[in-house]
Formats: structure tokens, sequence, C-alpha cells
């Protein structure tokens, strides 16, 4: 399920005007796509109204009003809130399931959220308010909500931790969740109680966010936005970056292992990291492509085809296209021979019109020789190229050695980051991490 960066933030509207609604949504539509309209404006200036005016505006709207009443009565408040044009409304999840389920049969085409325990709520006062603790709470609400058929929960991001082990809630179903009382790195928490930062919120597997008042209350409320939104690219990068970590097939292993560049040069020392990004998983794959087309959109890159460098970068660049909308070439690739290794050949596969831009797309960079191919390639048919898009820089000096070309080169992430995160989740430890470090500084190719 791809969701843009962009409609990841929910801003919530707490302001006591449609007037004042209006202009900030006016204002952060540039970089914001999803808005929530809370009780206090809901009630000043009437639902309808609010719906009305950012429809207009072009937004998306997120009635926050936590229906809570009979299943006949929070059914009619449903088919009205959807006819009226919302995105998404909320149920309080504490209604039960044949309240949530009269919400679900009457939501038409908004998306119904199941709010568990508010925010503002602490653990020594769950017992004598709700029956238990916490966590056993959301899980029942969130196992209730599944029975419904709600689209997804709020909910603080330690329960989506939580939520994230039980499988239960998985199977043929894949719910969204969304935090409130996320703050952006450094600011007040205000009267939240189980909150947490954007990337930590996102990192744990929140779908959206919900930001109010650090953002209505800067002093500079695009810049924490834009802030809010690099977040969460890292977040997702990361979770990305685990996947393959801890994937069924270990795509990144360590070790002591032969890389392609030993094809050209086979007294270089053994690698002792091994990224294998061939034979993922759909959803790894389509993760990295929904990265991938983020970072295109950021840079604004203009290009008529996409070519996938054969053979890892084929897949990803067949997810990539279904995001951007944009036809698929492909390259020959000659396998090694006795004469000679392997190497991409100038032949491409499917129609093109000469002159036409081309963006090039593989799974990571260590040296650049397939690169370099795979530009000369485009090239020879007349084609222009100076786009690529990378999941990994191994950071041994072939992105440098691009950009010497006059080629824009953009990597998801970077081996030495992504270190870093290894360590952090306890996955390598120090000496490890060292050890890859000193590897990749003393064999880096200069320009």
């Amino acid at each position: 399920m791809y969701i843009p960066i962009k409609e990841r933030i929910i801003i919530a509207l707490d302001v006591p005007s449609l007037d004042e609604a209006v202009g900030w949504a006016g204002k952060l539509k540039p970089e914001v796509g999803i808005f929530k309209a809370g009780m206090q404006l809901c009630n000043a200036a009437g639902t309808p109204n609010v719906l009305k005016a950012m429809k207009w505006i072009g937004v998306q709207v997120f009635v926050d009003e936590k229906f809570h009443d009979i299943p006949n009565t929070v059914g009619q408040a449903a088919k009205t809130v959807s006819g009226l044009g919302a995105t998404f409304f909320n149920v309080m999840a504490s209604g039960g399931v044949d309240m949530m389920l009269a919400a679900e049969e009457n939501k038409g085409d908004a998306k119904l959220l199941a709010v568990t325990v508010l925010t503002s709520r602490e653990e020594n006062e769950a017992h004598l308010s709700l029956g238990g603790p916490i966590k056993a709470k959301v899980l029942q609400f969130a196992r209730e909500g599944k029975l419904a058929g709600v689209d997804g929960y709020i909910l603080s991001p330690q329960e989506v931790e939580f939520l994230q082990k039980r499988k239960e809630l998985f199977l043929y179903y894949e719910p969204e969740f969304i935090t409130p009382g996320v703050r952006p790195i450094g600011t007040a928490v205000n009267d939240q109680k189980r909150y947490d930062t954007a990337y930590r919120s996102v990192f744990l597997g929140a779908t959206r966010i919900v930001v109010g008042r650090p953002v209505l209350k800067a002093d500079d409320p695009l810049a924490v936005v834009r802030q809010l939104k690099e977040e969460i690219f890292k977040a997702l990068r990361d979770r990305w970056l685990m996947s393959l970590f801890d994937a069924e097939k270990k795509h990144v292993k360590f070790g002591a292992f032969k890389l392609k560049l030993h094809e050209l040069h086979p007294e270089a020392p053994l690698s002792p990291v091994y990224i294998n990004m061939r034979e993922m998983q759909q959803s790894i794959i389509d993760r990295m492509a929904e990265l991938m087309y983020e970072i295109s959109m950021a840079q604004d890159l203009r290009y008529d085809y996409v070519i996938g460098i054969p053979k890892a970068g084929e897949p990803i660049a067949e997810a990539f296209c279904r995001l951007a909308g944009k036809p698929m070439l492909k390259m020959v690739k000659q396998e090694a021979t006795a004469v000679g290794g392997r190497k991409i050949t100038s032949t491409i596969i499917g129609k093109f019109e000469p002159g036409k831009k081309v963006l090039l797309i593989d799974d990571l960079i260590t040296q650049a020789d397939t690169k370099l191919e795979a530009f000369a390639g485009v090239e020879a048919n007349g084609l222009m190229a100076m786009d690529l898009l990378l999941g990994m820089d191994r950071e041994q000096g072939g992105v440098e050695i691009l950009q010497d070309q006059g080629k824009n080169v953009y990597a998801v992430s970077k081996l030495k980051d992504s270190l870093n995160l290894f360590v952090r989740e306890e996955k390598i430890d120090e000496a490890k991490k060292k050890e890859v470090i000193e590897y990749l500084d003393a064999n880096r190719v200069t320009v």
C-alpha cells in the first residue's frame, strides 16, 4: 500500500474558526495532503461547511468527531459524513463491534478509523478507567476492529510497535496505524503522555502521523513540516533496510565475499559485507521503488522512459514504473564468456523515440563499471541519460566517478548509515562496523 509522504502527515486544525482553518490549509497545502477537522472546528463552523471549504482548496479531510453511540445513530452519522466527502472519519472502539460494524456498513468511499486509547491517558489510570493495562485494551479493540472491518486504528507509537508483532491482526488484512501525539525532534510534548517523534513512530510501523501544535505554533510552520517529511523518509528507509537484514534469504550478510568488481580486479581484497538485492520478496522491492519514487519527485526528475540496469535493477524499475506511470525499456546484458566478463550491451528492447530522456535504476553501486556501460548503451541509441536512482551506495567511489562524468546519482541509502542502523538495532556490533568501514575506506577508487 503506497502512501505518498505528503499524505503521511495529517495536520490537526484545532482552531476556533473556518477562516483560520482555510488559511492554514492553503498555506500548508504544497507540503501536506490531509488535514484533520476535530470537535472544536466542526462545532464552530459546522462539519458540512468545513468539508465544502476544504474540497474547494483541494485537500483531503479527516473528520475527527469520535462517534460513540448506539449502532443505528453511528451508522447514520457515518453515512452523512462520508456523503459530505470526508476521506477519513473515526469512531471510539470502546463502542463495541456492532457499533463499528454499523459505521463500516455506511462508510461509503471514506476510510473508517477506530480510536483505541487516547494518547493523553497514562498507564497509572488505565486500570481504573479502562479495566486493564493500556496494551491489553488496545489489543482487544484492534481484534474487535478487525472483526468489524475497520480500515485502521488510532493509537500511540508504543502500541503500534506492540501490535506489529500480533500476526493474527494481519491475516488477509492490511490496517493503517495512525499515531497522534507526534512531536518533531526537540519540541514540547504539551498534554500528550504517550508520544514519540515522527521518525520513531513511522519506524515502529505507523502509516500516518497527526501533528497539530508543533506546526501551528512554530515560527516557520513549513520548515517544521519539511523536517517531519525528512524524518518520515528516513524512517521508511530504515524499515526497508531492516527488512533486507531480516529477510529469510538475508540480503545483507557479513563474512568474506567476492563481488562483481572481482571479475575485473581479482586481486582486490574480499569484502566483509555482501548486499544481494536479487530475488527479493515483492514487498521489499515495492518499498524500495516507493522510496526511489519519493526521491524522483523531491528532485523533480524529468524523464520519458525508465530502464532497470540488468538484472537486479529490472524488477525495481518495474515497480517504479507502476508508480510513475512511465514506459519501461530493457537493455540486453551479455553474460560472461571464455573471452570476456559480463557487460551491458547497447541493445535496447522496446519502442522508443530518439532524443527522449531515460531514467536509469539499479540496486547498488560499488565502482561504477556497469553503470558506465549502461549510460553508454543508452546514449548509443540516441537517447539522453543523466540520472540514476540506486538502492544503496557502497561508498567505494562509484558515485563520484559518475558525477565526474556529469551524471546525477541519487541513492536511497549509504552503506555507512546502514551500519549505524544495524548497530543501533543490535544486528551487528561496533567491531564489525569498524571492520567494514576500514575495508570501504581502504578499497575506495578515486576519480
